[in-house]
C-alpha cells in the first residue's frame, strides 16, 4: 500500500497496490500520484514534507509527478515583474 491523495476528492488515505487504487473510473495509480503531488505542492506543504506523504523515495521520480500548469509559469512570471518593479 502507498500513502497519497484521493484523486479529484484531496483527502488523505491509504492507496492500495492495484491499477485503479482509488476507485474513480479512468484512473490510474500514476494519475493518483500526480494529482497528490500537485495537490500537496499547491496547498504549500513542503516538499520535503509532501515526498514523505506521496512515498517517494527520490527527488527525480517526485518532480516527474510535480507537473507545472501554464497558468503556474504565467503567474510565476507575473510575481517576478512585479518585484522587479516595486523595487524601482
Amino acid at each position: 500500500m502507498q500513502s497519497g491523495l484521493c484523486n479529484g476528492c484531496g483527502e488523505v488515505s491509504r492507496i492500495p497496490d492495484d491499477p485503479n487504487p482509488d476507485g474513480h473510473k479512468g484512473s490510474s495509480r500514476t494519475t493518483s500520484a500526480g494529482s497528490a503531488v500537485r495537490n500537496l505542492i499547491n496547498a504549500g506543504v513542503d516538499q520535503a514534507a509532501a515526498m514523505k506523504i506521496t512515498g517517494h523515495r527520490t527527488i527525480l521520480v517526485f518532480l516527474r509527478y510535480n507537473i507545472i500548469s501554464t497558468d503556474q509559469l504565467h503567474e510565476a512570471m507575473e510575481m517576478v515583474t512585479s518585484k522587479k518593479t516595486a523595487t524601482k
